[in-house]
């Protein structure tokens, strides 16, 4: 999992602190302080993205939640970004797949029957993957869709345009849907070669979206709305069988983001329950044909990092890091086993598949214990928080 600990802006300032409350690759500025002169820019430097008082146009509009207090909520603008660092070939440290390569394939194959092949985005230099993967500060994009949640991706692309050149007097950055993420993105997307890889990027998808993307989407909307709606009867029993636990680590409320593009890891940005999204979750959303409960087992094993900070600690060593991300699958199949048993099977066959194992003869609980050892003092630990009501 990727999960930059944030209950608001100011938790975020270390944004470039890697791994030191997570499996690899997770951003975790909990802890941090501001730097001496403040968080953001001068408001004379920074004008559209200092809070100014809410007008009606401005406040956001809640989604309405009937029955249960978790929302599943497509995304097209996170979908497009997650497709463009999917294509691009970024990669990222723990055993789980960032993005999903069947995804990349069949994305290609309907490019060349659109006879689209390549795109900008597909003629990117391999450079840029290397350069995301390796800059510690760069890993924020595999979040950005998060704190840009409820916009579309013309808003988006255009915001961070703007961030890439350090315009922050640009219209794309008002509204206060927008001011957070591109504060944040001012804060940690800094030197020169950084906003260059941004502006980049966001070309390219702005490209993309013209191009292909926005034309595929929509043609596939039907059938994704159909798998959506069957995913959120699922959810709907899943969270009545999980409130308990729910409860106890305080995720009563959140939103599930599936996208088809991410792989086996998937991201999590925690909130409060007074938060308009609440917690937040991006989890692999299956393709056609594939098991439609894939981002409930994802969603469980992210949940599951709240209670992993107290029984694996925060430590960023790579033995910690390895611990935890073991830690946190087999952490899902114990929730699943005691709050949700008919899902056991179904996630360990996804684990083991993600961690590239043979699946075709059985998925035993051996086999995937074998593919996430962890320590019998852990699993211990581990069975007695998740069974605690």
């Amino acid at each position: 999992m990727l999960r930059p600990k944030s209950h608001g802006l100011l938790a975020f300032v270390l944004v470039i602190q890697i791994a030191a409350c997570g499996p690899a690759g997770q951003l975790t500025p909990e802890g941090a302080v501001p730097p001496e002169g403040g968080l953001l820019p001068p408001e004379s430097e920074f004008p559209r993205l200092v809070p100014e008082p809410a007008t009606e146009e401005a406040q956001p509009l809640t989604p309405t939640v009937v029955g249960h207090a978790w929302l599943i909520d497509p995304s097209p603008a996170a979908d497009l970004w997650y497709h463009g660092l999917a294509v691009l070939g970024v990669t990222g440290q723990g055993p789980l797949s960032f993005y999903s390569d069947e995804y990349v394939r069949a994305i290609r194959a309907e490019k060349e029957r659109a006879g689209v092949f390549p795109t900008q985005l597909d003629s990117l230099d391999s450079d840029l993957a290397a350069q995301i993967a390796g800059d510690d500060a760069l890993r924020l994009f595999h979040f950005v869709p998060l704190y840009y949640h409820g916009i579309q991706p013309e808003r988006l692309l255009a915001a961070l345009d703007a961030v890439a050149r350090r315009n922050s007097g640009d219209p794309a950055l008002s509204g206060r849907d927008i001011r957070y993420g591109s504060a944040l993105m001012f804060q940690t997307v800094e030197r020169g070669d950084q906003r260059r890889a941004l502006g980049t990027f966001v070309r390219a998808l702005q490209d993309e979206w013209e191009v292909f993307y926005r034309a595929y989407w929509n043609r596939h909307r039907a059938d994704r709305e159909a798998r959506f709606d069957a995913l959120r009867a699922r959810w709907a029993d899943l969270e009545a069988d999980l409130a308990d636990f729910l409860r106890r680590h305080h995720l009563q409320r959140g939103t599930l983001i599936p996208s088809p593009p991410l792989g086996g890891e998937g991201r999590l940005v925690a909130g409060e329950a007074t938060d308009r999204f609440g917690t937040l979750v991006a989890v692999r959303m299956p393709l056609e044909g594939q098991d439609v409960q894939i981002p409930l087992y994802s969603a469980v094993k992210e949940l599951c990092f709240e209670l992993l900070d107290r029984v694996i600690g925060c430590a960023g060593s790579e033995e910690v890091e390895t611990r935890r991300a073991h830690a946190a699958v087999r952490c899902g199949a114990q929730v699943l086993a005691f709050h949700s048993p008919a899902l056991v099977v179904g996630y360990r066959r996804f684990f083991l598949d993600a961690a590239g194992r043979d699946i075709s003869q059985g998925t035993t609980v051996a086999q995937f214990e074998a593919a996430y050892p962890l320590d019998r003092d852990v699993v211990l630990v581990l069975m007695e928080e998740v069974r605690r009501r």
